[in-house]
């Protein structure tokens, strides 16, 4: 959905209700879950949050 631009209300029903899927898709943002996905799958440039190097 983020990637295309299409609406959550638009999702194929067997994904189950949109609401569901855009609270977990929003809970593993927060927790940077999707950073980890893609970083395993080989996708290492991934955009994301800045973080600050320890001095």
């Amino acid at each position: 959905m983020a990637r295309t631009g299409s609406s959550w209300r638009e999702m194929p029903e067997e994904y189950g209700k949109w609401e569901t899927a855009y609270r977990r898709h929003e809970s593993w943002a927060k927790q940077g879950l999707w950073r980890r996905i893609l970083r395993v799958l080989g996708e290492e440039n991934v955009p994301g949050p800045t973080t600050k190097k320890p001095n």
